[in-house]
């Protein structure tokens, strides 16, 4: 369990919250709201202005390396990678410990997971390739595979389906759903289409006027998303999906 205690992060938003394994938590909210601030927090990478971050009752910053690379794992956004590795070497990194030096041997089950998660996000034809040459669906893909080499309890995400074709939204959405029977996801999203239509319980962490608020998906309204993003959105249900529609208000003068 994850508790953050009167947390000012540092854009100023306020937080008050408490996040449980096998639960998926979607961050929304307008542009500079606080989303990816906010992973980073959880991540240990930005220090809050005031508040505490506790794991289990101990302050995250506290506990050893070892133990928090087992705790959570972070993707962050627009991840672009330098230098030559193939695929499955750069994945393989995702299981390498904090108290490894220098010289790594991978275990047989590192490698055995490894091409378990290519095969389940239909990637494993890319196990040869340098990573430079992916496109940035494929290494969109390829670096989820890297998070879920951790092996730790919860996953921050940041906007991983954002890059993805339908194709790979679908897997990418099916792995979410296995992965909270034992994890804890925590993913940031700016697209309704995709939130909207996830199951019912998922929690949505709504930043808003410098303040975080959670709801149940179902809880979402045409009027709650039109306040959380300023913008006049109408939610319509079409063949048992939620649409959002957005209504232009503004006025464009192109000459």
């Amino acid at each position: 369990m994850i508790l953050l205690e009167n947390i000012q992060l540092p854009n100023k938003v306020l937080v008050d919250l408490t996040l449980e394994p096998n639960n998926h938590y979607v961050i929304i909210g307008k542009n500079g709201a606080g989303k990816s601030t906010l992973l980073k927090v959880l991540a240990n990478l930005l220090k809050p202005l005031k508040g505490e971050l506790l794991v289990d009752n101990i302050l995250l910053n506290k506990l050893p390396p070892l133990k928090r690379n087992k705790l959570i794992s972070y993707m962050p956004q627009n991840f672009l990678p330098q230098g030559f590795m193939t695929v499955q070497d750069f994945i393989l990194i995702g299981a390498i410990k904090p108290s490894h030096k220098f010289f790594i041997r991978h275990s047989k089950d590192d490698y055995q997971l490894a091409q378990k998660l290519l095969e389940r996000l239909h990637i494993a034809n890319l196990v040869t390739k340098d990573i430079s040459k992916l496109s940035g669906g494929e290494l969109t893909l390829v670096s989820f595979a890297r998070v879920l080499m951790q092996r730790a309890l919860f996953l921050l995400l940041d906007e991983v389906e954002a890059g993805l074709d339908y194709k790979y939204l679908s897997i990418y959405h099916s792995v979410i759903k296995e992965l909270i029977t034992k994890h804890g996801v925590i993913e940031v999203s700016h697209n309704p289409y995709y939130y909207l239509n996830l199951p019912e319980n998922t929690k949505i962490l709504a930043i808003c006027n410098n303040k975080i608020a959670l709801y149940n998906n179902s809880d979402l309204s045409s009027e709650l998303l039109s306040s959380i993003y300023e913008a006049q959105i109408e939610i319509v249900e079409l063949n048992g999906m939620r649409i959002p529609i957005f209504q232009d208000n503004y006025t464009y003068n192109f000459k």
